[in-house]
């Protein structure tokens, strides 16, 4: 919670007293995973574990703040275990010379779509 929610809210604080756009990497653990479609900015969350609740506190605090800022709730961007996109990607640039990657990609943690 220190983290997620208090030092966004911090950073968020002093964003807006520079007047300055504050940008807050968010994450789609807030949802379960269930819904068959694509989520958007208003669809009701659905908390699986304190991570999900501790992003969404995050989030809430940052807007709380008042200033201006852009929430980007992702997935599968960096793991320390390798499994990330960052990680597979440069994976696949030192065993081949030419790879391509989907522009859509589309994911779940809680089950498969």
């Amino acid at each position: 919670m220190l983290l997620n929610e208090k030092i966004a809210m911090v950073m968020a604080e002093k964003a807006r007293t520079l007047k300055a756009p504050f940008l807050y990497y968010a994450a789609d653990y807030v949802f379960d995973g269930t819904k068959t479609s694509a989520y958007s900015e208003g669809d009701g969350t659905n908390l699986l574990n304190v991570y999900g609740q501790s992003k969404l506190k995050g989030e809430q605090a940052i807007g709380q703040a008042g200033g201006a800022h852009v929430i980007l709730r992702m997935n599968w961007a960096y793991s320390l275990r390798g499994n990330g996109f960052v990680s597979k990607v440069l994976s696949w640039a030192r065993k081949q010379e030419t790879f391509k990657i989907v522009t859509d990609p589309r994911g779940a943690n809680c089950k498969e779509l």
